[in-house]
């Protein structure tokens, strides 16, 4: 079969066929040991015909590695080649000399094999004569006659699976098949190049790829599609790769097994089996509830909608109703799995989930009967099925395409996994089982790609399909694979486990980088950075795989997922201790909460709400779940309660009625239509509650009829204190949440300190987010809103924008060059960082010390944008800053420290502290919670009397500088008390001014506010050396300095 170099001492040996007619593995072990063979020689099996063969030892592919025989997926032996990228000096095996030349215009020939998925824009696989004869390539790049005809444009999925590749050529017409599908074919008329009269009397195989062969085979003439189709089948039969029989007029995918036994069901559906009795009522009886089983079908009842894909004429169930209707009637794949508009989603799409949802809702009434007409119908069940196969074996198809990005794939595998648990009892069992396998298939490809951590909020649906099949699946393998793609995502290893070393790593989203998204602070990373607004949607998901994983009768947690229990937990407790309060208002709202957001990467929303998928399910499982997270269910972005049924059950009774009535009044009437042509992109599925274990509602309204403390959010509770550090194993501590009361009042702040991250426009190098006081609310708040640039005339990406560096809202150290071009701490970014962040939290005086660096080692040369400059030439020489942030007995010290060798000329140097303002912005849509209040008052003391911040006076454009050693910012929130104030101190007088104007917040919240900036220059606007030892500290306190 082939001829076998050893490492160990580069003897070489034959290796024949074994007793299976494969190659004899145990005769290969034998030979090479524990160390690795090399193929010098690749055996032709036909009489007369030359070898493959390579005398280059480094060019020579492996055979075995380490003592075992490289195999294929489905066992097979194959020889791996490696050579990505390196294009002649990759592994190669070449046969020259045939007695006949082959027609590049007539020949046919296939390849059993697998490419690695890794990205590359250049691979050549294997073919005829040298690299430009005809040669099976990458994505459209083959080779048919030469380089100059090519197949063009068409899917690359075919790449990354384990199959057989026939490539032919007639000189009128060229095509390409993967496995049992035509990937492409090219006329003459599309490719006149075709006809090229081109000979050729060699093959390889190799060139600048890695992968694996089975088999190269060749045949110097075009082959008819009947013997084609022999020819694969045997292949197929031996390798391994595909199904050996299949639909062949079949418009949906044949290309694996599965799918033909999906096909065949469904093609055995008549359109009676799928047909309803429209027409029913929908009931409940509320005298037949506890008050807890209420509460379940409330949350039941909240999900309940009846679309277009639960209400469409029935022959769009069956293959071709013979009347022009049907899922191939019209000659393209169409189903009815978008609900249409008014369903939300970006789109919304995938809904098997609808009908199966209807299918298993049960609702039983006082009599014996049943509320839900379409409970246990096996049309509504069916409906349910057809609409996830023919879901699954397009995306299946679809793998190399962007809707086989894991966050699309995943959001239709949550889906397809609720359909399964729920429906799948309809199903004979050589059926389920083919469904099973397209939800191993799934799960296989879900943990070999990894979450594409770009929209890892989307990443998420995949992590809750997978505990709720876990939970729901009596097959072995699926559990396992499903454990398996969470902690893959999660923690970068599929045995993954929570701040283990060798367990845990973090960024995924980088180039180069095969991580997990958790960070142990508390947060799944969006661009390998965190994102508060989208964080919420990763929230729901999750919790949801730990709903699916808990028993609701005794509300204990799987034990091979307690790690999820603590993730989910973090997630929450990360955002809570970030949040703050503004005081009672008298009009309208009260108790307004918000949080910094400069470290949120996508969007700029802060921490008070639930974020994205704010749904009821999510609210209520964790704060019944964790006894340290009552607070969920209660707090919102204006205080008060968070769920008002918690206070009674009548509201959630007219929730239950009004959902069933408007059910029923809808499956009155079919839906009448043609579906779309389907479409993978972006399946934002049927949101379905989950529910907490049995009881919860009356464990949740105990709490809130009590005014528990728990209930509210750390920063609201009275007497409670803590010096908190949010963090861990592998990214070290990254934020601090700090509450202290000075005596009298309560303050308290939260710091980011994140040392490394991702590239995402999030503002980072140690800074303020939020300082509080009990009496002032919110006095200093850093607004970022959404990532990127619109430009000066952008109403909504602003935080990479060099303009506005004077009035956003970032507490950071910033300044000018020589030519006016800007350059801040916050904007440099990366995830190999010198950064340091040092936590002393036990310390007399805690504090947290972060250090950066400009022109960081790990930025390339005159990097820009990321490197915290706008040119990338801004800070040439070697400049150090320091922020440090040490927590007093009323308040926060901040001390900024630059080093430098001063070679750098700048003309403006300044920290900046943003003052928050007030929840109020006409301009965008929205409740203005505090319309009726005055922004915070800003006034400097002139030594004598309190004055208000100058604005510009000589016309510049630019307020005045003052020289001052404190600062008063004062509230008032009409409720009495009148105006409250906290302080700016300065050891030493201090040249401050206010920012050029006041901001609002672009990006989707109503924050407004104004910068403060203190002097670091000495004159702003001369061109000086950038200072070689320079600090400038203040403190932000709840008392005047000095007294007062």
């Amino acid at each position: 079969a082939i001829r076998v170099r050893r490492s160990s001492d580069d003897a070489e040996q034959d290796i024949g066929f074994g007793t299976d007619d494969f190659l004899d593995t145990a005769a290969l072990t034998a030979f090479v040991g524990s160390g690795d063979g090399y193929v010098t020689t690749w055996y032709s099996q036909i009489p007369g015909k030359p070898d493959l063969v390579q005398t280059n030892t480094a060019k020579q592919p492996l055979v075995a590695e380490y003592g075992v025989p490289v195999t294929s997926p489905t066992g097979k032996p194959a020889v791996r080649f490696l050579g990505i990228d390196v294009g002649d000096d990759g592994d190669r095996l070449e046969a020259t000399g045939f007695p006949d030349y082959v027609h590049l215009t007539n020949y046919t020939f296939y390849i059993v094999m697998q490419v690695d998925p890794v990205v590359t824009s250049e691979r050549a696989y294997g073919g005829l004569g040298d690299w430009n004869g005809a040669v099976l390539r990458w994505g459209a790049q083959s080779y048919i006659n030469t380089n100059a005809a090519r197949f063009g444009e068409m899917p690359d999925k075919y790449d990354y699976e384990y199959r057989t590749f026939f490539l032919q050529n007639k000189g009128s017409e060229a095509r390409l098949y993967s496995n049992n599908s035509l990937v492409k074919s090219v006329a003459i008329s599309q490719e006149p190049d075709l006809d090229i009269d081109k000979q050729v009397n060699q093959v390889h195989v190799g060139r600048d790829f890695t992968g694996i062969v089975s088999e190269f085979v060749a045949f110097p003439y075009y082959m008819s599609q009947d013997v084609l189709w022999s020819v694969y089948s045997n292949s197929a039969a031996s390798w391994e790769t595909g199904p050996i029989s299949w639909n062949e007029n079949a418009i949906l995918p044949q290309d694996h097994q599965y799918q033909v036994t999906l096909y065949d069901w469904i093609e055995s559906l008549s359109v009676q089996d799928v047909t309803l009795n429209m027409g029913q009522t929908f009931t409940w009886d509320a005298s037949n509830l506890s008050d807890d089983e209420k509460a379940d079908l409330w949350l039941d009842a909240l999900d309940i909608t009846t679309s277009r894909v639960v209400r469409a004429e029935p022959e769009w169930y069956v293959l071709d109703a013979g009347n022009g209707k049907g899922i191939e009637a019209t000659g393209q794949v169409r189903i009815w799995h978008e609900p249409g508009s008014g369903y939300g989603g970006n789109p919304a799409r995938s809904w098997a989930n609808e009908p199966a949802y209807l299918y298993q809702l049960d609702i039983p009434l006082s009599d014996g009967g049943q509320g839900n007409p379409y409970y246990k119908d096996p049309a509504m069940g069916r409906r349910a099925l057809v609409i996830a196969m023919v879901d699954m074996m397009m995306h299946d198809r679809n793998r190399g395409t962007s809707t086989g990005w894991f966050d699309m794939i995943g959001k239709a595998f949550q889906s397809w996994v609720q359909t399964y648990i729920w429906c799948s009892e309809l199903l004979p069992s050589d059926v389920k089982a083919a469904y099973e396998t397209g939800l191993e298939r799934t799960l296989d490809y879900l943990i070999d790609i990894g979450p594409r951590a770009v929209n890892t909020n989307m990443d998420m649906f995949a992590l809750r399909g997978a505990g709720e099949l876990y939970a729901g699946t009596t097959n072995q393998a699926l559990r396992d694979k499903s454990l398996q793609v969470v902690k893959r995502a999660l923690f970068g290893y599929v045995d993954g486990e929570l701040e283990v070393p060798g367990k845990h790593s973090v960024f995924k989203a980088g180039g180069g980088y095969d991580g997990g998204v958790f960070d142990p602070s508390g947060f799944i990373m969006e661009g390998d950075q965190p994102v508060l607004f989208y964080g919420g949607e990763s929230i729901y998901h999750l919790t949801g795989a730990l709903a699916a994983v808990t028993d609701r009768n005794t509300g204990e947690v799987d034990p091979n997922w307690l790690f999820l229990k603590e993730v989910v937990r973090r997630l929450w407790e990360w955002r809570g201790y970030q949040i703050f309060y503004d005081p009672d208002q008298t009009s309208p709202y009260w108790d307004y909460l918000d949080g910094g957001s400069g470290i949120s990467g996508r969007m700029g929303y802060g921490p008070a709400g639930g974020g994205q998928a704010d749904a009821t399910s999510k609210l209520v499982f964790v704060s019944d779940m964790y006894p340290d997270l009552h607070w969920v269910m209660r707090q919102n972005n204006k205080g008060g309660n968070r769920l008002p049924e918690l206070t009674g059950v009548r509201s959630m009774d007219n929730v239950i009625t009004d959902k069933l009535e408007a059910a029923t009044t809808e499956m009155q009437s079919i839906y009448i239509g043609t579906p779309p042509v389907w479409n993978g992109w972006s399946p934002w599925i049927k949101e379905i509650n989950y529910k907490p274990p049995k009881g919860w509602f009356s464990r949740l309204k105990a709490l809130i009829d009590a005014d528990d403390p728990s209930t509210f959010i750390p920063a609201y509770r009275r007497g409670y204190y803590y010096n908190k550090a949010f963090g861990g194993y592998p990214v070290g501590n990254e934020y601090w949440s700090y509450k202290g009361n000075d005596g009298t009042n309560d303050f308290g702040f939260f710091i980011e300190a994140q040392a490394r991250q991702g590239t995402y426009g999030a503002w980072f190098g140690g800074k303020i987010e939020t300082f509080w006081t009990d009496k002032t609310g919110i006095i200093i708040l850093t607004r970022k809103g959404k990532s990127g640039c619109d430009g000066e005339e952008g109403v909504w990406s602003y935080s990479e924008c060099w303009f506005n560096l004077e009035y956003r809202l970032q507490h950071h150290v910033w300044g000018r060059d020589e030519n006016g071009k800007g350059f801040t701490v916050g904007g440099i970014r990366g995830r190999e960082l010198a950064r340091t962040s040092t936590f002393d939290l036990d310390a007399p005086t805690p504090s947290v010390t972060v250090v950066n660096h400009f022109n960081d080692p790990s930025h390339a040369p005159n990097q820009a944008n990321i490197s915290g400059e706008e040119t990338g030439y801004e800070i040439e020489g070697s400049v150090q800053v320091e922020n440090k942030f040490e927590a007093l007995s009323n308040g926060l010290r901040v001390t900024h420290t630059i080093i430098s060798d001063g070679t750098d000329q700048i003309t403006e140097l300044w920290a900046t502290l943003p003052i928050y303002f007030r929840h109020y912005d006409p301009d965008q849509s929205g409740d203005d919670f505090q319309v009726d209040l005055e922004d915070t008052s800003i006034e400097y003391w002139d030594g004598t009397l309190w004055q208000p911040m100058p604005e510009d006076q000589n016309g510049d454009g630019i307020p005045e500088l003052v020289t001052t050693t404190k600062i008063r910012l004062g509230r008032d929130f009409l409720n009495g008390s009148g105006k409250q104030y906290a302080y700016i101190g300065f050891p030493m007088p201090q040249a401050v001014r206010l920012a050029d104007r006041v901001y609002t917040d672009p990006a989707g919240t109503k924050t407004r506010g104004r910068n403060l900036h203190f002097d670091m220059h000495g004159n702003p606007g001369t061109a000086i050396p950038m200072p070689t030892n320079k600090s400038l500290q203040y403190t932000i306190t709840t008392t005047e300095p000095g007294g007062g």
